[in-house]
């Protein structure tokens, strides 16, 4: 396994520089997807289920006005009619059942927002209601209402780790990978435990957290920096919860102080619900510009201009080399889609990889023209050489 560079010895990645968006969001110029809508667009009204659980029977749709350009079912899909990614449970448009308030039977478009509204309010659709089920426990029990054909447990994993039994026993930590419901549930549970063993909150988390050298639940060694127990430290010093905690705990009035803490384990790309991968490509022109393509969109977070500095550091270029394209699928590769926390992960990669091939290739090109050892071209000047003999020789 290739060693991991230290940060000093980078260049462009670690190092505080100017997003490649910023100018334009400081002076307004930046362009959304609203700002791209054209004036003669037809606005969408769509029309949801009013049952949470429901056999569809008609749907009686009047006349359409003059307004409204049209009305979409399931019917006239001509594809396949799924909008999940992983587990193909639920149809774009509801055909023949629904499963909850959400679900969309039609959309309708017209020229403006109120006559597509009024439209969809006249629909009128007969249903056949079903039992329905109020909470997951009874979902999981019940081999009598289905709300999917094959019954309602998506996806069952088994995941045990030591010696459970003797854990709970102990009031042993607990760990569970989810969003914020799931690790509420959990970090709920490590109050209780800490309280139950007469501990501080934070101290309790010490005693258990994940260092270098442990090995998570799936099996990981932890062989890198983890980071948890140092950043526990800061935030408890900051935030002075020692004294916060025991001043507070004696406050008697009916509004009262508390602090509190609670830790997030997460990960990046989407797991093992599915391979993930992702591409990027890579060009330079005569005048030595790099021109950076890639499918991941750009959130806010600024994940995009460090994929330009990826590139900008496995090139040996400036950043200011680097032009990164707005993705567009006409031209940008499929990098996957832009959620969680992907994008300088696999993205990053995939430039890496893309940059490296083409530094290569500059490096040998530039090595035949010197006569030398590509392993020992620079890069800048290989890209120098390159566009000199490209303008000048021709």
């Amino acid at each position: 396994m290739a060693q991991l560079r230290k940060a000093e010895s980078y260049v462009v990645v670690g190092k505080s520089v100017e997003r490649l968006d910023s100018l334009d969001m400081v002076l307004g110029k930046s362009m959304y997807a609203a700002d791209k809508i054209p004036d003669d667009a037809l606005h969408l009204k769509v029309l949801r289920s009013s049952m949470p659980h429901a056999l569809i029977r008609q749907v009686r749709v009047p006349r359409r006005t003059p307004k409204v350009k049209a009305f979409i079912t399931a019917k006239d899909i001509p594809g396949i009619n799924v909008s999940s990614c992983i587990i193909p449970d639920r149809p774009l448009l509801a055909k023949d059942k629904v499963r909850c308030i959400a679900d969309v039977l039609g959309v309708a478009a017209a020229e403006d927002i109120d006559a597509a509204s009024n439209f969809v309010e006249s629909i009128q659709v007969q249903y056949e209601p079903l039992p329905i089920l109020t909470n997951p426990f009874e979902s999981m029990g019940n081999n009598t209402v289905k709300i999917h054909e094959d019954g309602n447990i998506a996806r069952y994993l088994k995941l045990r780790k030591g010696d459970v039994e003797r854990g709970f026993q102990q009031a042993g930590s607990f760990r569970g990978f989810g969003n914020p419901q799931a690790h509420f549930a959990a970090e709920s549970q490590m109050d209780m435990l800490a309280e139950k063993l007469d501990l501080d909150p934070i101290e309790f988390r010490l005693k258990n957290i994940l260092r270098p050298g442990s090995v998570t639940a799936t099996g990981q060694i932890l062989d890198s920096s983890v980071g948890l127990e140092q950043c526990i430290a800061k935030v408890r010093d900051a935030s002075q919860w020692n004294r916060k905690r025991s001043g507070w705990k004696h406050e008697s009035d009916r509004i009262r102080r508390g602090i509190g803490i609670a830790l997030l384990y997460d990960g990046n790309s989407v797991g093992p619900e599915g391979v993930d991968r992702s591409s990027a490509s890579i060009a330079i022109d005569r005048r030595g510009k790099v021109t950076l393509r890639i499918g991941l969109a750009e959130y806010g977070t600024g994940a995009r201009s460090g994929l330009a500095q990826i590139a900008a550091e496995n090139l040996g270029v400036a950043l200011s080399q680097i032009t990164l394209e707005i993705p567009d699928t006409l031209t940008s590769p499929d990098s996957g889609g832009t959620f969680a926390s992907r994008t300088v992960v696999m993205g990053g990669n995939a430039v890496k990889k893309a940059a490296t091939i083409l530094r290569k290739r500059l490096d040998e090109v530039a090595a035949e023209l010197l006569q030398c050892d590509p392993d020992i071209v620079d890069t800048q000047l290989a890209c120098c050489l390159i566009i000199y003999r490209l303008t000048v020789l021709g």
